[in-house]
């Protein structure tokens, strides 16, 4: 049987979730794609420290979508010019919603089922 990988934290996420491509080291954070993905991880920090039982419905779609960002900038960066920094980051903002929905074999038209996957903000 495969081993089910667990995220225990927020390092342990970014560690496991973000590839060596979107790691920042020092030539990166001057750069737009650098300071993206600072910006993300302060999102997604921030968000996963708002939680609790009251909010976590309203909560879990923003978590959803700072993930599919970060996948799809992953996914961007393994094809794209460093030169097209502001064009993958653009591509990123508006292709984010829809991620999953692709992933997961479904035409831009087609409506997929009711699943938290596809609950994105």
């Amino acid at each position: 049987m495969d081993k089910i990988k667990l995220i225990m934290n927020t390092n342990h996420y970014f560690e496991q979730m973000i590839s060596r491509k979107l790691q920042v080291n020092d030539q990166r954070v001057e750069s737009l794609i650098g300071q993206y993905i600072i910006n993300l991880k302060k999102d997604f920090e921030q968000t996963l420290s708002e939680i609790n039982g009251q909010n976590f419905w309203s909560v879990y779609p923003i978590l959803m979508g700072l993930d599919a960002r970060f996948v799809l900038l992953d996914s961007l960066l393994s094809i794209a010019d460093h030169d097209l920094e502001e064009e993958v980051i653009q591509m990123v903002k508006k292709d984010y919603l829809t991620i999953n929905k692709e992933l997961c074999g479904y035409a831009m038209n087609e409506t997929p089922h009711e699943s938290l996957i596809f609950t994105i903000i």
